[in-house]
């Protein structure tokens, strides 16, 4: 009887013990991903330089990267890439 009240430990409750450990891991979690953030930062996006540019709208064929397409006339306002309100089409 004595040994089980000498190994009886009088903290807080299970469930606040657990609680306590997730919010110390997710703070943990947090703060590694914030300083590998930091540290290793990802790639730049490939941007396009002016000469890239300027060789793609001269019809240069020695640019894969970049498509040209000549239209007829304005690009349809419905088609993709185009986000309108409802507001402006009923005007």
């Amino acid at each position: 009887m004595d040994r089980l009240k000498r190994f009886s430990w009088c903290g807080p409750p299970l469930a606040l013990q657990i609680v306590g450990l997730l919010l110390a891991v997710l703070f943990v979690a947090q703060l590694v991903t914030l300083l590998l953030t930091l540290l290793l930062p990802p790639a730049p996006k490939a941007q396009y330089g002016l000469n890239d540019i300027a060789a793609a709208l001269t019809d240069d064929a020695g640019i894969d990267r970049l498509q040209r397409t000549v239209q007829s006339g304005p690009p349809d306002i419905a088609g993709p890439g185009w986000l309108v309100s409802e507001r402006s089409r009923a005007d």
